[in-house]
């Protein structure tokens, strides 16, 4: 009898874990923040901020530039398909951004680009 129950598992682990590999399976795509930043000059800087665009929604979070930092040129937003690029130049002062957090990123809420 006990061979037989054995046997009777081992059939229906079998089946069980051979129907699964027909189901879809279900992944959540990763779209990361790209932040790009190219001294130009002593203490000015070109920066490329992308957010990626889903349904509509942008990535909850915003570019936060240390303390005394200027913008030479305001941003310049360009809408792509799957993304927000943003450029700007800033001034950061004769020290530059040695030693500055420049990548401090804050949750948000940002409303919907079709609204």
């Amino acid at each position: 009898m006990n061979a037989r129950l054995s046997s009777l598992r081992w059939l229906f682990l079998s089946l069980s874990f051979g129907m699964l590999g027909h189901l879809p399976a279900w992944a959540h795509e990763a779209r990361p923040a790209y932040l790009e930043i190219k001294e130009m000059a002593p203490g000015r800087y070109s920066v490329l901020w992308r957010t990626p665009v889903m349904a509509g929604m942008r990535l909850p979070i915003v570019l936060r530039l240390p303390d005394g930092v200027r913008n030479i040129k305001e941003p310049v937003v360009q809408e792509l398909t799957d993304s927000l690029v943003e450029r700007r130049l800033i001034d950061a002062g004769p020290n530059g951004l040695g030693r500055k957090r420049t990548s401090n990123f804050r949750a948000c809420r940002l409303p919907s680009l079709t609204s």
